[in-house]
């Protein structure tokens, strides 16, 4: 009768901890955890020669609120001599303001320098608390020309 107790009781233990386990998960999965604000953009990566300019066409989706956001970005490489910039039509921009669920059409541009050397060149793109990686592969350098 001791065994008996004793598996049973095993058996109820290990259930409970999975309970506890699983059960916050379940109910977590179906909170609604989107980000306030979307990067999209089709086509993240592209081959140039150096020194030539790159645009990448982003749509920016806004999720939630309408407070303004700024359009940033990083560098990883040592692209110093590149020149980074956001437009919106032909304007020159540097943050938007949007309302929930609209999407905006940017495009951002960069300037290679014509020494780059060959390679691929990761950029990432913020805003709000988006986050999207574009690369840019240097196929030809004009170092030492």
């Amino acid at each position: 009768m001791g065994g008996e107790y004793g598996r049973t009781s095993a058996f109820l233990l290990i259930t409970a901890c999975l309970l506890i386990f699983l059960v916050p998960q379940a109910v977590s999965a179906g909170t609604d955890s989107t980000a306030n604000t979307e990067i999209l953009c089709t086509f993240p990566g592209r081959i140039v020669e150096a020194g030539e300019t790159v645009t990448f066409d982003l749509k920016i989706k806004c999720n939630l609120g309408t407070n303004p956001r700024m359009l940033e970005f990083d560098t990883f490489k040592g692209e110093d001599d590149w020149k980074y910039h956001f437009y919106s039509g032909e304007k020159e921009i540097d943050r938007i303001l949007m309302t929930e669920g609209e999407v905006i059409p940017i495009t951002f541009e960069i300037d290679t320098a014509g020494d780059t050397a060959v390679g691929v060149y990761p950029v990432r793109v913020r805003i709000d608390d988006a986050r999207l990686w574009i690369y840019i592969t240097i196929d030809k350098s004009h170092a030492g020309e």
